[in-house]
């Protein structure tokens, strides 16, 4: 099926493009298994997980959901927040864990294994992603349990199928430097399945950050706090600025989003402030005062109270931690188990 078109608002459109720019993949380990009938496969984690298919049709999953997906060669399907999910040949087919797979059938140097019966083949491309951001991007809070983005569409599915092929012709060249190539490629899968996601559903959500995107007065207020985080923003500023009730958009605000204001205002700003401490060598005192804060000091004691440390011990433990992860690929199975978890 083709994306719908529809028509929104600049504010709308650059939000939602700000929020593509959010999706930084830091780190990623792909596998490109074969099954053959009967076979089923359980995942589980924290992180996001991915699957395109190769070849062959499968069933997908996913926990919580009551509904299966039936998958065929093209789709892809991302399940964000490493949410339990089972894809198998047949919903029958007991499960075993993926990664005990990847521990009795060792992949080759570009992510390939071989496991299941004898039956029909289904072949996947796979992997688990770490993203920049953590748990605590807006992305994964807007997000369902489960993105399907069928093969064939004419605006989406020619796109994702050139990446997917890209991706895989880097897994079995076995280049130099593959690793980092190979998480970019894993980087434009996600986002382009965010990104139909976003296209096709963001007038159906009903509430959270998508409805209030639709919502005029909350949607243009969310916009003027993206567009200057450092500003003095208040309720009553807001109102002014949009000319409606305070308190008709405070209610509104906190329906929606389920937080007022300026605890969003809050959120946003740290999330803002612990990227550029992970990301760039900026000064502190010039991230506090990006954020909105006068002083270092009141930047560093609330930066504190809200991540349990400081801003430079923040910033030594994100380095530290990037520095010492072994490459997934030297130590293909405990290497997975270690990222996908």
């Amino acid at each position: 099926m083709d994306a719908v078109s529809i028509s929104r608002p600049p504010w709308q459109e650059t939000l939602f493009a700000e929020l593509l720019q959010t999706i930084r993949v830091r780190r990623s380990v792909c596998f490109r298994p074969t099954f053959g009938a009967p076979w089923s496969s359980r995942l589980a984690g924290t992180l996001t997980h991915f699957h395109y298919v190769l070849s062959g049709t499968c069933w997908l999953h996913v926990g919580g959901m009551q509904e299966p997906t039936h998958l065929s060669p093209g789709d892809l399907v991302v399940v964000p927040r490493g949410r339990p999910h089972t894809i198998c040949d047949s919903l029958g087919t007991p499960p075993t864990d993926f990664f005990e797979l990847v521990s009795a059938h060792r992949p080759d140097g570009s992510g390939a294994i071989r496991a299941g019966g004898c039956g029909a083949l289904t072949s996947f491309l796979c992997g688990g992603l770490v993203l920049e951001n953590g748990a605590a991007n807006v992305l994964l809070s807007v997000l369902p349990p489960l993105i399907h983005v069928r093969g064939g569409a004419r605006i989406t599915g020619v796109r994702q199928e050139a990446i997917a092929a890209h991706l895989v012709e880097e897994l079995q060249t076995g280049r130099v430097y593959r690793e980092p190539v190979v998480t970019r490629f894993a980087d434009m899968l996600f986002i382009q399945a965010v990104r139909t996601y976003l296209h096709e559903n963001a007038h159906r959500v009903p509430t959270g950050w998508l409805a209030a995107l639709r919502d005029r007065r909350v949607g243009q207020a969310v916009a003027l706090m993206h567009s200057q985080p450092e500003g003095r923003w208040t309720v009553d500023g807001l109102a002014k600025r949009l000319a409606v009730s305070r308190s008709a958009l405070a209610e509104k605000f906190s329906q929606l989003l389920g937080e007022p204001p300026h605890r969003y205002l809050a959120r946003l700003r740290f999330d803002i402030a612990s990227e550029r401490l992970r990301t760039t060598d900026d000064k502190i005192a010039s991230i506090a005062a990006s954020t909105g804060y006068k002083s270092l000091a009141a930047f560093s004691k609330a930066f504190k109270q809200q991540r349990g440390m400081s801003p430079i011990e923040y910033r030594k433990l994100a380095r530290l931690s990037s520095a010492t992860e072994m490459p997934a690929e030297t130590q293909p199975a405990l290497g997975a188990r270690r990222l996908c978890r």
